[in-house]
């Protein structure tokens, strides 16, 4: 069975870490494709770390232990994440009202064990460690972008990893 996972936030050419929407059935050692069709490449996964990835809704002072994010997927309670260059833990994670009447904007919010040190502004990234690939990939890719497992193997028997 094929896996697959999304990109949450865009990757530049020559980086070796992505940030993941999940990494859930993927696995150390693992070929994976990155992207599709003509700006597809293939990877081979070196280190396995917490999915997610967004950016600040908006700005916050030093102090808080809320984070407004633009989407909280991927996050997880017990999970270290970056924000803005500084490690801290998650406690839990809001996910906003979406439908059933005017209730105004409310962003997505990440609460995390310690208050943050550092005022950050908004577009700030927030995120997981993500996956990190032997090597460093030759091409960009947007957020979004699929990532799957089981490379195909043409006239050649299917490859699976087993856990």
């Amino acid at each position: 069975m094929q896996h697959t996972m999304a990109l949450a936030l865009a990757s530049a050419a020559g980086v070796n870490n992505v940030k993941v929407t999940s990494v859930t059935n993927f696995s150390i050692g693992q070929p994976c494709i990155i992207g599709s069709g003509a700006n597809a490449e293939t990877a081979t996964i070196a280190v396995i770390g917490g999915a997610g990835g967004t950016t600040m809704e908006g700005g916050i002072d030093a102090g808080v232990t809320v984070i407004p994010v633009g989407s909280a997927a991927g996050f997880e309670a017990g999970e270290k994440i970056s924000v803005g260059g500084e490690t801290v833990v998650v406690a839990s994670v809001v996910v906003r009202r979406r439908g059933g009447g005017n209730r105004g904007p409310q962003a997505d919010s990440i609460v995390v064990t310690e208050p943050l040190k550092q005022a950050h502004a908004a577009g700030t990234e927030v995120s997981g460690g993500g996956v990190t690939f032997a090597a460093p990939l030759t091409r960009a890719h947007a957020g979004g972008a699929p990532i799957a497992s089981n490379v195909p193997t043409p006239g050649e028997p299917n490859q699976y990893t087993r856990k």
